[in-house]
């Protein structure tokens, strides 16, 4: 499915069994998604995955990688996340860890290695 291009559907996803959502611009992913606001409704009940950006955008908040600030997710998960964690190569910011720590203490933090994964069910 190519949201990303507008050749695929909504319909697409609500076939679907599953989704995945991968890596890239955290930024651009939510922007997109969030052109489709149906997107959270029609997920429901399905297998969703995500990696870095994809589980940016699944995740309620995650952490910025450029700036010491955190995201607001589409909340598919009712977590707190962060991609890469202790990474050499593409660290989160400290400062956005940090604010992700203190902030909407009642989900939890995920906090994610480089290819770390974790399944949760909600």
């Amino acid at each position: 499915m190519y949201l990303r291009q507008r050749r695929g559907s909504l319909e697409e996803v609500q076939n679907a069994d599953a989704v995945y959502l991968h890596g890239g611009s955290t930024n651009k992913l939510l922007k997109i998604l969030r052109e489709f606001p149906t997107f959270s409704q029609i997920t429901q009940g399905k297998t969703v995955a995500g990696s870095s950006a994809g589980a940016y955008a699944i995740a309620k908040y995650g952490a910025s990688h450029s700036e010491d600030a955190m995201r607001e997710g589409l909340g598919l998960a009712p977590l707190r996340v962060v991609c890469h964690y202790e990474s050499s190569e593409l660290p989160p910011a400290p400062g956005a860890v940090a604010l992700l720590e203190s902030t909407a203490t009642e989900l939890e933090l995920v906090l994610l290695r480089d290819f770390e994964w974790k399944v949760f069910e909600f």
